[in-house]
């Protein structure tokens, strides 16, 4: 799914090979689901999913365009 929503955002263009990313996005959610950082939801109705949704944790260093009190 994640590889449709980068097609539809035209970050992946036409018949590109995306076997490397596919691989990569497995490794990066099996990473992190485990350790909380990448959270899932999957909504269904009569069994049947409707929608998916996931969230990630990160923590951005500061830079100059965040101020801190």
């Amino acid at each position: 799914m994640r590889l449709e929503l980068l097609r539809e955002a035209s970050d992946i263009k036409g018949d590109s090979d995306t076997t490397n990313l596919a691989e990569a996005t497995r490794k990066y959610i099996g990473e992190k689901m485990p350790s909380g950082e990448f959270l899932s939801w999957v909504p269904e109705v009569d069994c049947q999913i409707f929608a998916t949704s996931g969230l990630v944790f990160f923590q951005r260093p500061p830079h100059n365009t965040i101020q801190f009190r």
